[in-house]
């Protein structure tokens, strides 16, 4: 028994001493391979933290190089074995099966068959585990080394991580150019159905679709992120714990207050301007004359024709940039992003030369003078709105040159132009600079944050575009207050009194 028990405990400390030996061979090696013979200023291929960091870290050097004949790596210089290092397959041929099969039908296998191999991408000396990643940018920023070691002209990430102008490359179509570097380069450069990332593509034909990722169901998101929880009220909060992707992270509520609210605004108009019909039967016109004052001059027209062309453009794109993609949309992401920018930059400069404009000639008055009647004006308007209107009563109030707006029009609009689009101005030109917000506000992405706002004064502005096409309707003839703005005349009806009666009666020619 004793005897066995010798034995037992010498073996041990045999294999002890073994893989003591075998560690202290790695210390051997890494003493010379690592940065020590280094020329002052020169980058290490691997530094010693990162190779004992590595899946490899706990290997032996032995383990893959092998040294020739019976000297192995005594002899200095190391005399190679014949062939190099094995082939990575021989260990994990059975592990890899799936990933065997996307490589040999990827471009480098078929374009540089015989020549490139496993190492050419990963290197075995640092690779990590993508959970030894802190950060998802991290993991992303380390894979891409291997691309950008030989894809040269993919240098517009490096330009792009350092706030300089990028070289003009096949990436350029690329917007935020800083936001899409921080991707891996396989997530374009693979098939979007494919399940793992060895089939790497050749350029024409990978992904160049923004749908592809920004978008609710965007399948790249869900190939590589994971599908849309819907029981949240944010679309793909995993993606959202890390950035705000267009599209693809929304908030559904607010989506569903602002739908709604749209829905009330139409639907409201219908069943007013339907009221309207009916009581106009029921009431009808006194007699009339129609006085006519010059209130807009043209460059004023040609203004607010530019704002509203501009404004259903922005609308229009805005709305398919936030909901994201959709199968063979009408209107691509791409393009939807472009135009909206564009207008959304002509609008900016609209909006700064009218500010200057109203400053000195003073027409701010118009908006931030005291309304007529003051609140009383306002509960007339109200009114006349609700009731009057039904009931054929004369409006309360008729634009004049020092009077262009009704009390209400007036508060609506000073809140519009000097409260709702400065912040739309403001934060569409934070979105159109990203890097300028910190990654994170209270936890939350800091972009988010601030398309946050702008969606909903985006929503202000809209839903007062629809209820500023009702109210157009509401003159003393439906097209009055179109028109106005058309030719500048605003045509509103004086009714007759008795003695204007028998006046134009007696100016009627005769017979005799």
């Amino acid at each position: 028994m004793c005897r066995r028990a010798f034995a037992f405990f010498w073996g041990v400390a045999c294999l002890g001493v073994v893989a003591g030996a075998a560690f202290a061979d790695s210390e051997d090696c890494l003493e010379c391979h690592v940065d020590l013979r280094l020329e002052e200023g020169e980058t290490p291929v691997f530094t010693r933290q990162d190779y004992q960091a590595g899946v490899h870290g706990i290997s032996e050097c032995v383990a893959c190089h092998y040294g020739e004949d019976d000297e192995g790596f005594d002899v200095v210089p190391h005399k190679i074995a014949a062939g190099g290092p094995p082939d990575c397959l021989e260990c994990h041929r059975d592990d890899f099966k799936e990933r065997i099969e996307e490589y040999r039908r990827s471009v480098h296998a078929q374009r540089l068959p015989g020549e490139f191999g496993c190492i050419r991408c990963h290197n075995p000396h640092t690779m990590r585990r993508k959970e030894a990643a802190k950060t998802r940018e991290e993991h992303n920023e380390r894979t891409n080394r291997a691309c950008l070691h030989c894809h040269r002209d993919a240098d517009f990430r490096v330009a792009a991580k350092h706030g300089k102008e990028a070289p003009a490359t096949t990436h350029d179509w690329l917007p935020n150019l800083d936001k899409h570097a921080r991707m891996r380069c396989v997530v374009c450069h693979t098939p979007i159905d494919g399940k793992d990332d060895h089939e790497i593509l050749p350029k024409e034909k990978a992904t160049r679709s923004c749908e592809a990722c920004h978008g609710s169901r965007a399948p790249l998101i869900e190939k590589y992120v994971g599908k849309d929880d819907r029981r949240g009220w944010i679309t793909n909060p995993l993606v959202f714990k890390e950035a705000y992707l267009p599209g693809t992270v929304r908030n559904r509520a607010v989506d569903a207050v602002v739908l709604a609210l749209f829905a009330l605004a139409v639907l409201g108009a219908f069943g007013h301007g339907f009221l309207r019909i009916l009581a106009s039967r029921r009431h009808p016109e006194p007699p009339f004359v129609v006085e006519k004052t010059y209130l807009y001059q043209a460059n004023v027209r040609l203004w607010h024709w530019t704002n509203a062309v501009l404004i259903i453009l922005l609308a229009v794109t805005g709305l398919r940039v936030h909901f994201g993609g959709r199968e063979d949309p009408i209107l691509s992401f791409e393009t939807a992003y472009h135009i909206h920018n564009f207008a959304g930059s002509l609008l900016v400069l609209l909006g700064i030369g009218y500010f200057i404009t109203n400053a000195v000639t003073r027409n701010q008055r118009q908006y931030l003078a005291r309304p007529q009647d003051g609140f009383a004006g306002l509960m007339k308007q109200a009114r006349f709105y609700l009731v009057g209107i039904f009931r054929g009563e004369p409006h309360p109030y008729h634009p004049s040159k020092e009077r262009k707006f009704n009390p209400l029009q007036q508060v609506t609009y000073a809140g519009i132009i000097y409260v709702i689009f400065p912040l739309l101005i403001l934060t569409g030109i934070v979105l159109l600079y990203p890097r300028t917000l910190p990654d994170k506000i209270f936890g939350l992405p800091g972009v988010w944050w601030v398309a946050t706002i702008h969606y909903l004064c985006s929503a202000a502005l809209i839903a007062f575009l629809l209820g500023h096409l009702y109210l157009a309707t509401m003159g003393d003839r439906i097209g009055y207050l179109l028109s106005a703005m058309i030719t500048g005349w605003h045509k509103h009806h004086a009714r007759k009194d008795k003695d204007r009666e028998e006046d134009d009666a007696e100016a009627q020619p005769t017979d005799s």
